[in-house]
């Protein structure tokens, strides 16, 4: 597992990306690694994935990345930075889980 990145936003509006080794995350078990995701490939098929971005904070999601796949039984499974995973609906994602931020 390599450092996980989150995007921050500046007081100007402007972004930078910070970078923190598995130590210095504050709950390992409410930070997300991987997670059912599906994209398109070149050929405009949806393809499953287990890319994730962390950062993403809003179910709406850009054309050209993954986006979130509730493709059991309308749950995901993440797995976390402590190693366990938990297979949650939408509604539990994005009270729960996203937005992350290390707190």
């Amino acid at each position: 597992m390599g450092p996980i990145r989150k995007e921050l936003v500046d007081s100007d509006g402007g972004t930078t990306t910070q970078s923190m080794s598995n130590l210095e995350i504050i709950n390992p078990s409410k930070t997300p690694l991987l997670a059912d995701c599906e994209q398109l490939n070149g050929q405009g098929e949806t393809i499953g994935s287990w890319f994730f971005d962390s950062t993403r904070s809003s179910r709406k999601t850009l054309s050209s990345s993954p986006r979130l796949s509730f493709r059991h039984g309308d749950k995901i499974q993440i797995v976390f930075a402590d190693g366990s995973m938990r297979t949650l609906t939408e509604e539990e994602v994005y009270s729960d889980v996203l937005p992350w931020e290390n707190k």
